[in-house]
């Protein structure tokens, strides 16, 4: 994937557009253990927009001078440019939280051995069963 260092928007866009192809992605795993790279890969993801949210608000800190309402009220945009750097701050502490508790679950979901699942075990024997209650063809 190409970088949008110089993009905001588009690289939003595609943050977007890959968090809903997880989304509906991980509603199935064929193979549990494919839950350990997703987890991985979700920490990285949230370390991420942490840091993302957190540039967005500093940008509201820096340029709060420049804020102003749709009906060029200076003080309404400041205060909602200050409003908006505390709202954002919180928002990547939360993020700090959900990281915290998805690298616990991680390590947990890392001393799982999955196994196979028991209908395809089953099926599995039963064929082998078979094949070996059969003579080999041509006898």
């Amino acid at each position: 994937m190409s970088r949008n260092e110089d993009r905001p928007i588009e690289a939003s866009e595609a943050l977007a557009e890959a968090a809903r192809d997880l989304a509906y992605a991980s509603r199935v795993f064929d193979d549990p253990a494919d839950s350990y790279r997703v987890l991985g890969n979700l920490q990285v993801t949230l370390a991420d927009l942490h840091q993302s949210i957190q540039q967005v608000a500093q940008m509201h800190n820096r340029e709060w001078i420049r804020a102003s309402s749709d009906t060029a009220d200076q003080v309404v945009g400041h205060t909602a440019a200050r409003q908006a750097e505390t709202l954002l701050q919180e928002a990547a502490a939360s993020i700090d939280t959900a990281y915290d508790q998805l690298r616990e679950a991680f390590s947990h979901n890392g001393r799982i051995a999955w196994q196979p699942d028991p209908a395809t075990v089953e099926t599995t024997s039963q064929a082998r069963t078979l094949s070996q209650s059969r003579p080999p063809p041509g006898r």
